[in-house]
């Protein structure tokens, strides 16, 4: 089971986060800002962490049969739900211990922080269950629209 945890993290979600919090970075280089590597740094663990942990969330709370098949016992499918969960939780907090090493450095600024805030709201309502965006067509556009805008625009407001 612990395989399918490995699995559940989305790495094309994770490269294109990847890719494009550095385009961020490349554009407040270009406009003439001096990178920051360790603010780089934080900040791209903070963003990788957030968006595995959705991808685990958007799995613990998903469909039972996507996630292990139809021969697997009520028990194993309950432990692999709250392994999902609490590694979800484990990614949460270590992010939010970036998070505190950013802002108590001063090296984040209100309008990054708002950015963060609509960036982890929007991935939180696309996965958990009382909305769960995901499920009802708008799933790809929210992550589309955070992995395309908002994760360069928060690179780019952390470095210039």
């Amino acid at each position: 089971m612990s395989m399918y945890v490995l699995r559940s993290i989305r790495l094309d979600y994770l490269l294109v986060g990847f890719l494009s919090y550095w385009m961020g970075a490349g554009i407040a280089h270009y406009l003439g800002s001096r990178i920051d590597w360790l603010v780089f740094l934080l900040g791209l663990l903070l963003l990788i962490t957030i968006l595995a942990a959705t991808c685990l969330l958007n799995d613990s709370f998903g469909k039972e049969e996507r996630q292990l098949g139809e021969n697997v016992t009520l028990a194993q499918r309950y432990r692999l739900r709250s392994r999902l969960l609490q590694t979800a939780l484990v990614l949460f907090t270590i992010s939010s211990v970036f998070l505190l090493i950013l802002v108590f450095g001063n090296d984040i600024r209100l309008s990054a922080s708002v950015i963060l805030v609509i960036f982890v709201s929007s991935l939180l309502l696309n996965t958990l269950p009382p909305l769960r965006l995901f499920e009802r067509g708008f799933g790809e556009l929210i992550v589309a629209f955070s992995l395309a805008s908002l994760t360069p625009a928060f690179s780019f407001l952390l470095q210039a």
